[in-house]
């Protein structure tokens, strides 16, 4: 338990870090949740925006856990490449990038976005719009997301995750199907959740 203290106490003062989001128990007591280390996630945006204005970001794969590439897409697979798109979606949204989120959304295919309290959206105009409303609202506060998991179903794959955002937590469907040579996105749901589990890998106290 101290030492859990001490390496909270530590990450804390570490720059470039958010602090954790606290969730309510039941029984009325708090725990963190998620500690937010964006140094890495905006370098590799920063880098992302030096690309060409009509490409995805450079093709590596960012490790959920500790934010650190690791596969180049010649060596992804269906479910790696929606996970680099997914990592790719999270980066638009942190980064209030709507170029990048226009990009991601499918073009052929149909289209349907939930957003926490609102009704269905259904159209890639209709819900492109929807982001302009969101990434462009100056007290949108920030975004991160951690436990990412895709299981492919035939040509779609099916990433869940968890989103944090200043004081609540919420569990995330990301669809995407292939288009035009990349993954792209044509499915997002995103909830309230009551009862969020930890990042793979935390311990909580």
């Amino acid at each position: 338990m101290e030492d859990l203290r001490e390496r909270r106490r530590l990450q804390g003062r570490a720059p470039g870090t958010v602090p954790a989001a606290r969730h309510e128990r039941r029984d009325g007591s708090h725990v963190a949740v998620h500690l937010v280390r964006r140094s890495q996630l905006l370098a590799g945006i920063a880098h992302a925006a030096r690309s060409r204005q009509h490409e995805f970001p450079p093709t590596t794969h960012v490790d959920q856990g500790h934010h650190r590439f690791r596969y180049p897409a010649a060596c992804m697979n269906a479910e790696e490449h929606a996970l680099f798109a997914n990592d790719t979606f999270y980066m638009a949204f942190a980064q209030k990038d709507i170029e990048a989120m226009q990009r991601l959304w499918a073009a052929d295919h149909a289209t349907f976005c939930v957003h926490p309290g609102w009704p269905t959206i259904t159209g890639r105009r209709e819900i492109l719009e929807s982001w302009r409303r969101i990434l462009g609202n100056p007290e949108q506060p920030g975004i991160d997301f951690y436990n990412a998991k895709a299981t492919a179903v035939g040509d779609v794959v099916v990433v869940t995750c968890y989103e944090e955002l200043p004081g609540s937590i919420c569990a995330a469907t990301n669809g995407f199907i292939p288009e035009q040579g990349e993954m792209r996105l044509f499915h997002h749901h995103s909830g309230p959740c009551a009862n969020p589990p930890p990042p793979s890998g935390a311990r909580s106290g």
